[in-house]
């Protein structure tokens, strides 16, 4: 069930290349050709300056510290109209600082977002619990993807949920979660079964639920 289930969800997302139609955001600020945004990225207590350039097919994310070198990142996009490739920041990990989560590719219903964090004194690409490099998101007729980040007894938890509909019209699919350590995220318990019972449940497990981002762009 699961083997079968996560490789129909790989031809779902893999097969999504049209451009997303309608796809938009709403910067905190808007500079010419990207968004200036301040957030404290590093951790230290003091808001940094944040700033995305977007071209074709590329954008470069800039962090100016308010302690420190200034970083900067450069990302390939596809797919993704320049105002809607930054997303929004938000704590995802368990470090101190924010990550900034930036749309990089999009299908027909189907979002890659890459999530940028500093480690280590430079601005890297955070990889998904379970080590992929982009953070996938979906919400569409027949498929819905996304991640659920909460808290309990002062440890961070990031949840998957995956759901598909049947050809019953019936929703199936599975959730997995992972706990924040030192070392990274690690795997908690076993995978869990969801059955939506309707749609309404259904969509509330696609895109992003963390506090801080919206849930679609």
């Amino acid at each position: 069930m699961d083997r079968h289930l996560l490789r129909r969800v790989g031809t779902v997302v893999l097969a999504a290349s049209v451009p997303l139609a309608g796809l938009a955001a709403t910067p905190a600020s808007a500079a010419p050709g990207g968004v200036v945004v301040r957030r404290d990225v590093d951790g230290d207590g003091r808001k940094d300056t944040v700033s995305v350039k977007t071209g074709t097919g590329s954008a470069t994310v800039t962090v100016d510290r308010a302690r420190g070198r200034t970083l900067t990142k450069r990302l390939r996009t596809e797919g993704v109209p320049a105002s809607a490739v930054w997303h929004g920041s938000a704590a995802i990990d368990g470090r101190r600082g924010a990550e900034l989560v930036l749309v990089t590719t999009a299908g027909a219903h189907t979002l890659f977002n890459t999530v940028l964090t500093i480690q280590a004194g430079e601005l890297r690409v955070s990889r998904t619990p379970g080590g992929a490099s982009t953070w996938v998101t979906d919400g569409a007729y027949t498929v819905n993807v996304g991640w659920r980040r909460y808290t309990r007894d002062g440890q961070v938890f990031m949840t998957k949920r995956v759901v598909l509909r049947e050809i019953s019209e019936t929703w199936s699919g599975r959730a997995v979660t992972w706990r924040w350590t030192s070392g990274g995220w690690v795997r908690s318990g076993r995978a869990k079964a969801l059955r939506p019972t309707d749609d309404r449940v259904a969509y509330r497990y696609g895109g992003w639920r963390v506090a801080g981002l919206k849930t679609y762009p």
